[in-house]
């Protein structure tokens, strides 16, 4: 998932909403500056008006933001905590704080002083776009959609909140009202990043991905060192087959942050498409040793289950295991792998203790059925494509096993069936390659039989 803008937000915040009490032209210009984020500019001219002129809210603002801007986050913190001391009763102060404690990863600290902000200005809209923010970093996300809906409601004009309760719509399914918003907010500022973001992440979930990356490349124009926006168009790339591409986008999000271990992983996803395996592994290597979740462990497994290096893989699996993440997942591919070594009863076990984890783990049933089919148990087999194709009446890979089932058994007329319905429902180009190559595979072997007794009958005759 992308991260939400709450720092960009902010960071104009505060300029924005002090930049009426301005008055000099050097004052003008500083505080354009910062709005512009020309960070490095406007801190030395914000230094020498606090030294002249004395602690004045907007001034004292405009440095918190420069301090910020220029990498200086402890010091902005530190100036943030004077200007509560000295602005108790002014919402600006507990929001710049805000910020600053956001920026250092301090999001519930961040929103009791949005709550402090919002209780001295409770009719400011810009606080309730930050508080929305915060609150969705925090993946509080209906409180969040309801905020930008209070910021739209005070300010129906607002880009910024009605691009903000576009991004939450998202996550919320309501996909709708956020294509509404988002044309909205870019009909009012066609520069505005996160809205690009928003309408590229509504395309891609409806696989247009050409203008996904029509958007994205736009948004990357204005902050081309945006992380979450060259990892969008990656997985933009990716996702129409330009894996080449693809890498060069991860890459660069990950010479930006180069802490991010789902960046590494989702590059070497991209290098095993492209063929280069051992750039794929390094990539899985360097991402193992930055994730503390246990992702990335079962992201590799995966990989060397594919690569066919089946003792590394259950490794994997069982450091998955032991990092208590995706558990169910995990047990399913070390399963997978256990019957790769022939090892059926170590999988079935695997496999069912995944189910118990996570019941509605639809590719479970089709493992645990190939076990038992392998184990020729082709009673016991029955049950769990059964239940399967009542969870997921459409699911082709259920099918698809049950027309093996049925074949095993040597009912080939109910084995068609199956393999018919396999080739109706399946989601993509290679379920549908296998279920006909199931099928044309059935067909002929029923037409070699045929042809065999035929021949067998005539020299009866003979």
């Amino acid at each position: 998932m992308r991260k939400s803008p709450t720092i960009a937000v902010v960071l104009s915040l505060s300029l924005m909403l002090a930049q009426p009490v301005l008055s000099e032209v050097t004052e003008q210009e500083a505080a354009q500056l910062v709005i512009s984020r020309k960070f490095e500019q406007a801190l030395p001219i914000y230094q020498r008006l606090v030294e002249s002129k004395g602690p004045r809210l907007d001034l004292l603002l405009g440095l918190s933001e420069s301090l910020a801007g220029t990498g200086k986050v402890t010091e902005a913190l530190e100036l943030a905590e004077k200007l509560v001391e000295l602005y108790p009763d002014r919402g600006e102060a507990f929001a710049e704080r805000a910020e600053m404690k956001a920026l250092q990863g301090l999001n519930e600290e961040a929103l009791t002083d949005l709550n402090q902000a919002l209780a001295l200005q409770p009719r400011q809209p810009w606080y309730y776009v930050a508080r929305g923010y915060t609150l969705s970093d925090l993946e509080r996300y209906g409180e969040a959609y309801k905020d930008f809906d209070s910021a739209v409601n005070l300010r129906p004009d607002m880009p910024i909140a009605l691009a903000g309760r576009a991004y939450v719509g998202v996550l919320l399914g309501k996909n709708k009202q956020a294509w509404n918003d988002v044309s909205k907010a870019l009909q009012l500022d066609p520069l505005l990043v996160s809205a690009r973001h928003t309408r590229a992440d509504l395309y891609a979930r409806q696989e247009q991905y050409e203008s996904a990356i029509e958007d994205l490349n736009r948004a990357i124009q204005i902050e081309p060192e945006n992380e979450f926006l060259l990892t969008s168009r990656a997985n933009a790339l990716a996702s129409s087959g330009r894996h080449s591409e693809a890498v060069k986008d991860y890459s660069g999000a990950i010479e930006i942050n180069p802490e991010r271990y789902d960046l590494r992983t989702a590059r070497a996803v991209a290098y095993e498409v492209l063929g280069d395996f051992e750039k794929s592994l390094s990539d899985h290597n360097a991402a193992v040793k930055l994730d503390d979740s246990g992702v990335a462990y079962l992201e590799r497994a995966s990989f060397l289950l594919r690569r066919n290096r089946i003792e590394e893989a259950l490794t994997d699996y069982g450091l998955a295991i032991e990092n208590g993440h995706s558990v169910a997942i995990a047990y399913l591919g070390r399963g997978q792998a256990y019957m790769a070594l022939e090892r059926r009863n170590e999988a079935l076990k695997d496999i069912d203790r995944s189910l118990e984890l996570e019941p509605n783990l639809l590719y479970c049933y089709v493992a645990k059925a190939e076990v038992l089919l392998a184990l020729e148990r082709y009673e016991d087999a029955i049950a769990p494509l059964k239940k399967l194709l009542e969870l997921a009446p459409n699911y082709s890979p259920g099918h698809l096993s049950m027309g093996n089932l049925w074949e095993a058994r040597e009912e080939p007329a109910r084995a068609i069936d199956s393999f018919k319905q396999a080739l109706q429902y399946a989601a993509d180009p290679a379920q549908r390659r296998e279920a006909q190559e199931a099928l044309d595979a059935l067909n002929k072997a029923m037409l070699e039989q045929a042809q065999e007794k035929e021949e067998a009958e005539n020299n009866d005759e003979d």
